[in-house]
């Protein structure tokens, strides 16, 4: 099924007319690569390079933003009254009360010349940078470590300080940024701006949001990861055109964006899509989060390097070189992969019984294993389904970047809604 040949032609720029808006959805590549495992694969910064074509409204979205379509006209027309207040729930909430972050680069106002928003993905184990135009061409790409293992102190001011080395970076190229935006994950509250908790990060209500504003001085939009993946992917990715799916990235850790009626779901607290700490395998391995046996624990880029390692004493392999041994018939690589897919079967289906969606999306390192990943999960969750539909399943059209594309969005999103 080529989901891409039914969708519509491309439109040149993201804030094109209202009406054209929800009829006008294009494709996109990605950023450089990283490896399946989610292990940093650190690489050159880039320039020049487009390599995102979207489009969105000029409409604000909500904070859940709509995937496939726009905000409604009234609450677009609130938000431009002159010192209306946000509507409550949309990227505008997402900045502080005076709408824009104070700080040592001003509002980022009005640009002489071309401008550009800041986009940051924040991984287990790299963060992904950009600077992306108004068009969407990703201008700059960037990649470094989390460096995790220094605790999140150490990680909280890497991000902040590779938010300010990318401004610097976009000043450096003539650009004038207007807004960034960073997505996160674990627990987050995507209102107040705050990482609320990470089981790989291992911070805990940390005001994220602010602290970039006030290095960056622009406005700052903020939310999890992968509903941020999940919007890329339904505005401008593999899930163009469906209102109901699943998006879930496989790499360091494990979490799902369920995306319905065209909106990312956060769930009253900001909790929802966390399948990765579903415990599929009671008594497993320890996870982060303090249980056993969880999906992450059990299906991720480390566990499936771990697991081959408990198979072959002494092997030291990563979750890519467990997939390429595979396809050279290495029957305990086969084994492994074949126990960690059927892993994912089981948490898929429990995901399944709770909420239907048409459409499955994976994304993240493990991706890249396509078909090798693809064809035995769908065999295994046919064999295994009871009262669950089994819809269709593919790879996510973004890869590992649909963070970072995402990321951007939201932060063009709040330039619009800045306006």
């Amino acid at each position: 099924m080529n989901r891409q040949a039914e969708q519509p032609p491309l439109a040149a720029d993201w804030r094109v007319a209202e009406e054209r808006a929800s009829d006008a959805r294009p494709t996109a590549a990605s950023i450089p690569d990283t490896s399946i495992s989610g292990e940093p694969d650190p690489s050159q910064p880039t320039s020049g390079r487009p390599e995102l074509r979207a489009t969105t409204s000029g409409d604000a979205t909500s904070r859940e933003p709509l995937v496939n379509d726009v905000a409604p006209r009234e609450a677009a027309s609130r938000l431009r009254e002159p010192g209306g207040p946000p509507v409550p729930g949309t990227p505008g909430s997402h900045r502080s009360a005076s709408g824009a972050a104070a700080g040592r680069g001003g509002t980022g106002g009005t640009a002489a010349g071309p401008t550009c928003v800041i986009a940051l993905d924040v991984g287990g184990t790299i963060i992904k940078g950009g600077l992306v135009g108004p068009g969407g061409d990703f201008l700059h790409t960037e990649r470094r470590p989390t460096g995790r293992d220094g605790g999140p102190e150490a990680v909280t001011e890497r991000i902040v300080g590779f938010a300010d080395d990318l401004r610097a970076t976009a000043e450096g190229l003539g650009l004038t940024p207007r807004a960034a935006g960073v997505v996160v994950p674990g627990i987050v509250d995507a209102g107040a701006g705050v990482a609320v908790w990470s089981a790989n990060l291992r911070w805990r209500d940390l005001p994220l949001r602010a602290l970039v504003a006030e290095r960056l001085g622009l406005p700052v939009a903020f939310d999890h990861d992968v509903r941020a993946g999940g919007l890329a992917e339904g505005r401008i990715g593999a899930a163009r055109g469906s209102g109901n799916f699943l998006f879930l990235p496989l790499g360091t850790g494990v979490a799902g964006a369920f995306v319905v009626d065209g909106r990312p779901y956060a769930g009253a607290q900001g909790r929802a899509g966390e399948i990765g700490h579903i415990v599929v395998r009671p008594g497993g391995a320890p996870c982060g989060c303090g249980a056993h046996g969880c999906l992450e624990a059990e299906m991720s880029g480390p566990a499936v390097a771990r697991r081959y390692a408990e198979a072959v004493p002494g092997a030291h392999a990563t979750a890519a070189e467990v997939v390429a041994r595979v396809g050279a018939g290495d029957p305990v690589a086969t084994q492994v992969w074949h126990e960690a897919v059927a892993v994912l079967a089981d948490g898929l289906l429990i995901a399944l019984a709770l909420l239907d969606t048409d459409l499955i999306v994976i994304g993240g390192g493990l991706s890249r294993a396509g078909e090798t990943l693809i064809a035995p999960l769908r065999t295994i969750m046919l064999e295994r389904a009871t009262v669950q539909h089994v819809p269709h399943i593919e790879a996510a059209a973004l890869g590992d970047d649909a963070g970072c594309h995402g990321a951007a969005l939201l932060a063009w999103d709040a330039v619009e809604v800045a306006r």
